[in-house]
């Protein structure tokens, strides 16, 4: 199949330049939503194993979508992470481009 170029302000296109799965998009929704969660609620709420939690968590902190709000390891209990605003823009628009 050809590719199709789309702009960044397209779903596909935001979709294309951060590489969102669905499930980081449903992590990085509910996070935006709750303002901050640590990941043994994501795990809970999601229905997904820590370490697919984990996963997903480290990748979308390496895009700059999430960032720790306390501790400093996703290993350490009690770790809480937060959207940065790059996170929280990415889900406004594919929010907005679906809504």
């Amino acid at each position: 199949m050809d590719r199709i170029s789309q702009t960044n302000d397209s779903l596909a296109g935001v979709i294309e330049l951060y590489h969102i799965e669905v499930r980081e998009f449903m992590m990085l929704s509910l996070i935006c939503d709750q303002k901050e969660l640590g990941l043994d609620q994501l795990s809970r709420a999601l229905g997904l194993g820590a370490d697919t939690v984990v996963d997903c968590v480290e990748k979308m902190m390496s895009d700059g979508l999430l960032e720790f709000r306390s501790g400093k390891s996703l290993h350490i209990e009690g770790c809480r992470i937060q959207a940065t605003p790059a996170g929280h823009l990415i889900t406004r628009r594919i929010l907005d481009h679906v809504g």
